[in-house]
């Protein structure tokens, strides 16, 4: 895939990375699959998975906000319940809920 330098045709390595401040994870649309998702994409060969992070936070701020565990409730199109299940476990791990 041209533009896409990973570590091996076909070994893929991803990074998602729950922000949480006061009670809220963020999380972000992204276009191409129409998903509320955290911060997260493909590491490519010259990064770290932060640096990963904050590309793809940079590349896909179509939309970008701040939840509470409740409001990931409304998010539209909805989220699927597995993410929703690791934001609101990141939350309650930094004492949010």
């Amino acid at each position: 895939m041209p533009g896409m330098p990973h570590l091996h045709e076909k070994i893929d390595f991803t990074v998602a990375i729950f922000v949480v401040h006061e009670g809220r994870v963020l999380v972000i649309h992204y276009r191409k699959l129409d998903k509320w998702l955290p911060l997260g994409g493909h590491i490519e060969l010259d990064e770290d998975p932060e640096q990963a992070a904050l590309r793809e936070a940079r590349e896909e701020h179509h939309d970008i906000r701040w939840c509470t565990a409740a409001a990931l409730e409304a998010l539209q199109p909805p989220m699927s319940n597995a993410v929703k299940w690791y934001c609101r476990k990141a939350i309650e791990e930094m004492g949010g809920a």
